[in-house]
């Protein structure tokens, strides 16, 4: 009697990229979770409540994109604006700012630049200086 081997489910193993803000597979793929059943019946529109809870408990942009990955940037900024607008307008509390860790790291680099050249901060090993000049000319984070 011959054994058959079962086949494996091949399943995919998906990690959230801060960075590029994008789910990808083991090889740096995007490549997206199933969206929830709830987000497919609502034609990818973010209920009220589930935006607020999400942003609310977020640290960064990306944390809200992480689990509503089917929206971009700029989608969730316009829906961030409009709860707010209506939030202000009803005599509520508004939501806090949140920036993407990118932006974060433009920001951080600017700042840095602006303490080298007023002499507030220098380098410890000039060796670094060129790097650093190239990255802050690609607009790179400087400080990790």
């Amino acid at each position: 009697m011959g054994t058959t081997k079962a086949k494996k489910k091949e399943t995919t193993r998906l990690r959230y990229n801060k960075l590029a803000m994008r789910w990808e597979d083991s090889k740096n793929n995007a490549k997206n979770p199933a969206a929830p059943g709830w987000a497919v019946a609502s034609k990818g529109k973010i209920p009220f409540e589930k935006f607020i809870r999400t942003w609310s408990a977020a640290d960064d942009l990306e944390g809200v994109h992480k689990k509503f990955f089917w929206r971009n940037e700029n989608q969730l900024r316009s829906q961030f604006r409009t709860i707010n607008s209506w939030l202000r307008d009803h005599g509520f509390q508004e939501l806090p700012n949140l920036d993407s860790k990118k932006t974060r790291r433009k920001k951080w680099g600017r700042g840095l630049k602006r303490l080298l050249d007023d002499g507030i901060v220098s380098r410890s090993n000039p060796s670094g200086v060129k790097r650093d000049q190239e990255a802050m000319a690609r607009g790179d984070q400087l400080i990790k």
